[in-house]
C-alpha cells in the first residue's frame, strides 16, 4: 500500500489545482450565493484534508475528508476526479492509523457510488491480502485490472508483485498465476 501514499500524492496536487479553478468558474458564472458558499466550503475541507494527507497527517485529514464527502452526500458539487480522491485518500487514511475496518468501510464506499475506478478495488484487494484472505484479495485486484482503463489521467494502477501488501503471496502459485494473467491483458 506504500505505492498507493506516491499516486496518490501526486492525484492531490493535480486536484488543488482543479478545485481552485472549478471554484473560481462558479464565482464566475453567477452561481447562487448558498450554492457557492456550500461549494467552497466542500472544496475547503478538500484543501485542508489534502494538506493534512500531505503531511501525512492523517488523523486530521481523515476529520476533513469526512466532513467533504457529508457536504457531498448532501449535495454533490465535487468534479468526479476530486471525489474519488477525496474517498482514496480517506480510506488510506484511515489504513494508515491501523483501522483496516473503517478504510474497507470507505473503499467499499467508494466503488458502490463509482464502480469503475479500479483504485477502491485495488485498495480493497491491498486490505483483503493484509487480513489474509486470498481469495476476496484476487476477486478485487481482478475488478482493479478489470477497470484499469478508467484510472485518473496520468496516474496508472500499480503493480501487485511490488506492492508490500501483496509480498506474502509471491511465493503462493494461484496468486502468482492470477498475477500473470492479469498482468498479460
Amino acid at each position: 500500500m506504500k505505492k498507493l501514499l506516491a499516486i496518490s500524492l501526486s492525484i492531490v496536487a493535480m486536484c488543488f489545482g482543479a478545485v481552485a479553478a472549478w471554484a473560481q468558474e462558479s464565482a464566475k458564472e453567477n452561481v447562487p450565493n448558498d450554492a457557492l458558499l456550500r461549494d467552497v466550503n466542500t472544496s475547503q475541507y478538500v484543501s485542508e484534508g489534502s494538506r493534512a494527507y500531505l503531511a501525512k497527517n492523517y488523523k486530521h485529514a481523515i476529520v476533513f475528508y469526512n466532513k467533504a464527502l457529508e457536504q457531498e452526500m448532501k449535495a454533490p458539487t465535487l468534479e468526479q476526479n476530486v471525489w474519488r480522491v477525496v474517498v482514496d485518500n480517506l480510506g488510506y487514511s484511515y489504513y494508515s492509523i491501523g483501522n483496516n475496518s473503517k478504510a474497507k468501510e470507505v473503499f467499499e464506499y467508494g466503488s458502490a457510488k463509482d464502480d469503475k475506478f479500479p483504485m477502491f478495488y485495488y485498495n480493497l484487494a491491498c486490505l483483503y491480502a493484509e487480513m489474509n484472505d486470498l481469495d476476496n484479495a484476487l476477486a478485487k485486484l481482478t475488478l482493479a485490472f478489470k477497470y484499469k482503463d478508467n484510472m485518473i489521467s496520468g496516474e496508472r494502477l500499480p503493480n501487485p508483485a511490488t506492492d508490500s501488501s501483496f509480498a506474502g503471496y509471491l511465493g503462493n502459485e494461484r496468486f502468482r498465476r492470477v498475477l500473470a494473467e492479469l498482468t498479460s491483458r
